[in-house]
């Protein structure tokens, strides 16, 4: 009978299906990428090829884009980033299958470059230099009222000015590409300014025949803001919510009243997600069970479930907001705030969306309906005296304003912080701490400590992340004893180096004292024209940089932090109180060096939503590509083969140490792209966790934008599209009805026996 009412359950479950699945190909199909150019200084057809456009462009402040774009639908081919800056070019094509592309710099220097390549050439003779920048013929057309006048000696070609659209401010528009046979054809590019839209126009005989767009306002992040999953909690939900948050110490009756309330409530649920929501239709149910709702609404209902259903707010130093969604890099709309940008903030609801700009002023914008655009608020002037300001993201939306007098300030939208926050900052010198000193509103943001390394200087400063989950305050070892992790909270680490002797110094300090916990030294003669990067996760430190000693190779370190490295000794509870300006027990650590095979130029860490998935290291590299290694693999307590025991290799994802990293060409998650980041210090890489514990997006924002979604520990939340999910169903029949056909035969067999009847 047991068997039966537990057959029975399990069918009533697979009917009643409160969520849908989230298949295997869904996950690894939602990489995208933005390319982009930046502001367009010049524009020149290729001579070679009648299709392609040549651009020069400048990306950031002294940073030039040497890119080709298909005529035809706006596509970008092909990108170079130049080493100089340049403000003109010309297209020199001496035959059909030769091109070169001449560069002009501002000192009237010229070089050389092979179009097909993008190799410079060397002993070139240069032709008589025609410019490609409109300013130098502007006396070629004119705009003069609803027409478009192309003007050469004497002969003149005019269209109508209908190709704008009724929204558009003809004020607005800069012409940076004209091209004109005079006889027929016109080709226009056009700019939106300020909001960095791109036109493309092609007119025969005065007729639109060609017509294309490129969004360049998410060229040059700076700042951005992840608007995560806000799932639909109704009012009943969070009065029960709260009602079960203060049972702790209610009497018997209370608990038993909140038990009757939470059957009422899911019994509610069952009646509006099953019966009113399928009409009382069986068949609806059994149909919706085994075929999967593929239709637009129940898409967009499964990714609002699992948290896919994100939005990022990104912007730039000329203060264009935009706002993109983060499953497909769609950009919904693009706002001039018309300041100089310096950073965002988004309220804990995710409705207000504070932007503020160096010299202090700040606006405030409603983005409670991301589909409409953001509503202005309100608007604040903070004068700065006019001081050029830099502001930091900390944490709870709290920013750190420094001067350039070298004055501090802290900002909070939400007016969160106390006199117990410590707000940590640091030039190449010195890292110093600061925390509000006296009563209310008299309270003065005061230096409490100022940390110097050593003959060195800063490069790099990590925290960890106060968001963070801790799923597990030890590590489980082979023979199943504990080492328990050094969860101190209030630990950063300092990288520094020495230049003159080529030494790389990480030290882990404590942010309430200043107090030096560690420090690590590299002899190795670090080269420091390389990048230097740390993350701090929950009880360790992975950086990495580049040593010539003993061969030049990229290096990945870790250092592991634990109460003690004696299994099962646990130094602190839970329940131990500490003074943080007390006494704090000291960390044993372990460290470990590897060998990477590329360049590292950026690093991260992944962040789930609960913590339990593993923690895996995001690396951007040197050469555009981005890759991620799981934490088990830079372990410092990797040995080698000959010193592990039997306990060591049956711990969870124990491997050997070898001295090399190899990149897992699966954790490549940029595929067969290349991300345009280098040499951008504003560039942004980080993860932001999903409803799906298994699942983590992970983005680069800076001149080009790429977004994935990855899952450190596989998909162990997710159903496979392989899934069989009507073979289950049969399996549980067949097993439902088996039990009833068996079970009056094993009554009989028993009954017989205990009267000892034997059958003829």
């Amino acid at each position: 009978m047991l068997s039966a009412v537990i057959g029975a359950g399990l069918i009533a479950n697979a009917f009643v299906r409160s969520v849908g699945a989230v298949f295997e190909d869904e996950v690894y199909k939602v990489d995208w990428e933005i390319q982009n150019l930046g502001t367009y200084s010049c524009i020149a057809k290729s001579g070679k090829n009648p299709n392609e456009l040549v651009v020069l462009s400048q990306i950031a402040d002294g940073v030039n884009l040497l890119g080709t774009l298909d005529v035809r639908d706006g596509t970008l081919t092909s990108r170079k980033l130049l080493e100089t800056e340049y403000f003109d070019f010309m297209i020199d094509t001496p035959n059909n299958e030769t091109e070169y592309v001449i560069l002009k710099g501002y000192e009237n220097e010229l070089t050389a470059l092979d179009s097909t390549y993008g190799l410079p050439v060397e002993n070139y003779t240069f032709p008589e230099f025609h410019s490609s920048n409109l300013d130098h013929m502007s006396n070629r057309f004119t705009v003069e009222g609803a027409e478009f006048v192309v003007k050469d000696e004497n002969l003149e070609h005019t269209i109508l000015r209908n190709y704008l659209n009724a929204t558009t401010d003809a004020q607005s528009l800069v012409y940076h590409y004209v091209n004109c046979d005079f006889a027929s054809t016109v080709e226009l590019i056009v700019r939106e300014f300020p909001t960095d839209l791109y036109h493309y126009y092609s007119f025969k005989d005065s007729k639109l025949v060609n017509y294309w767009s490129r969004d360049e306002s998410t060229a040059n992040v700076i700042a951005s803001v992840v608007i995560g999953p806000s799932p639909d909690v109704n009012e009943q939900s969070k009065d029960f919510i709260h009602d079960e948050g203060s049972l702790q110490n209610s009497s018997l009756i209370e608990i038993f009243n909140a038990y009757t309330k939470r059957i009422a409530f899911n019994f509610n649920r069952f009646k509006e997600s099953i019966i009113v929501e399928k009409k009382y239709s069986i068949g609806s149910l059994i149909l919706d069970f085994f075929t999967e709702d593929l239709s637009p609404e129940g898409i967009a209902k499964r990714e609002k479930t699992f948290g896919f259903k994100q939005f990022l707010i990104v912007g730039k130093e000329n203060g264009i907001v935009s706002c993109l969604n983060m499953q497909n890099g769609e950009i919904l709309w693009s706002y001039s705030t018309k300041l100089a940008l310096a950073q965002l903030t988004a309220s804990s609801d995710n409705t207000i969306l504070s932007v503020y700009s160096k010299d202090g002023v700040s606006i405030d914008l409603d983005i409670s309906d991301l589909s409409k655009g953001p509503v202005f608020v309100s608007s604040t002037n903070r004068l700065f005296e006019g001081q050029s300001a830099k502001i930091t993201p900390l944490f709870n939306n709290t920013l750190l304003v420094k001067l350039e007098s070298g004055d501090l300030n802290v900002l909070n939208a939400e007016k969160s912080v106390t006199t117990d926050d410590v707000f940590v900052d640091h030039t190449a010198e010195t890292v110093a701490a600061y925390k509000y000193l006296g009563q209310d509103e008299e309270a003065v943001l005061t230096k409490v400590w100022e940390f110097a390394p050593l003959n060195g200087k800063i490069v790099d400063v990590a925290s960890k992340d106060p968001s963070e989950v801790v799923s597990n305050v030890g590590v489980i070892l082979g023979n199943r004893t504990v080492l328990y992790k050094y969860l101190y909270p209030h630990l950063f680490s300092v990288a520094s180096i020495n230049e003159e002797t080529q030494t790389l110094t990480v030290s882990i300090l404590d942010a309430m004292t200043g107090a030096v916990i560690k420090s690590v030294s590299h002899n190795d003669h670090a080269d420091f024209d390389k990048p230097v990067n740390m993350v701090f996760g929950e009880h360790w430190v992975v950086y990495s940089y580049f040593a010539h000693d003993p061969v030049p190779e990229q290096r990945l370190n870790v250092i592991e932090l634990y109460e003690s490295l004696t299994p099962n000794e646990r130094i602190t509870t839970d329940s131990t109180p500490y003074d943080v300006y007390g006494y704090i027990s000291e960390p044993a650590i372990l460290t470990q060096s590897f060998f990477y095979p590329e360049v590292i130029s950026k690093m991260t860490l992944s962040k789930t939503k609960f913590g339990v998935s593993s923690k895996s290291v995001i690396l951007e590299l040197e050469n555009g590509q981005i890759t991620y290694v799981p934490k088990y693999i830079v372990n410092a307590r990797r040995v080698e083969e000959s010193e592990m025991s039997n306990d060591d290799k049956k711990e969870f994802m124990a491997s050997p140490y070898y001295s090399i990293v190899p990149i897992n060409d699966q954790m490549v998650i940029t595929h067969q792209r290349s991300v345009l980041q280098r040499g951008n210090e504003k560039a942004q890489l980080f993860s932001a966790p999903t409803s799906l514990e298994s699942t983590a997006y992970v983005c680069t924002l800076g001149y080009d934008l790429f977004c994935t979604r990855i899952a450190p520990s596989s998909q162990f939340d997710i159903l496979p599209t392989s899934f069989e999910r009507s073979q289950i169903m049969f399996t549980i029949l067949g097993l439902i009805i088996a039990l009833y056909v068996v079970k009056p035969w094993v009554e009989t067999k028993k009954l017989k026996q205990t009267w000892f009847v034997k059958g003829n």
